[in-house]
């Protein structure tokens, strides 16, 4: 009987990516992190000056309002993705720089969704009359 040579099977998985280098990550996380603040803070000033403007009719500061709740859903989804590439990259201060903003990010448009909620509370609903019929030989409250 004959053995086989016993070679060693080839490794097919992608080679180990080392760490990203550390000033590079520390300075773009950084940088990310003033890009994601400047870029609410431009929508809530923005916002803010059509407010203090006056004499704007209320449907056009509730439309401003939902269209800054909207940049900020994006801005999150934005802000997610590149914390997903940083995660790639294996950037860790990048990657803690993206998750604090998302986080802080949330926070407000969860404030900024529940503000408006309770600034449109739903409408009362129509009065109703519930009127039970009254049968020949009934003598119960509902019959006059």
């Amino acid at each position: 009987m004959t053995d086989l040579p016993t070679d060693p099977v080839p490794d097919r998985r992608w080679p180990r990516r080392g760490l990203a280098p550390v000033a590079p990550d520390i300075a773009l996380g950084f940088a990310l992190l003033v890009l994601d603040a400047m870029a609410y803070l431009w929508q809530e000033v923005r916002y803010d000056v059509v407010g203090w403007a006056g004499g704007v009719p209320r449907a056009t500061l509730d439309a401003d309002q939902l269209t800054g709740i909207a940049f900020m859903e994006h801005l999150v989804i934005a802000v997610l993705v590149v914390a997903g590439l940083a995660l790639l990259l294996r950037a860790p201060w990048t990657l803690a720089s993206q998750g604090l903003a998302a986080v802080a990010l949330l926070l407000l448009l969860s404030v900024a969704q529940k503000d408006y909620a309770d600034s449109h509370p739903a409408p009362t609903p129509t009065p109703s009359i519930v009127v039970a019929p009254c049968y020949s030989g009934s003598h119960g409250p509902t019959c006059r």
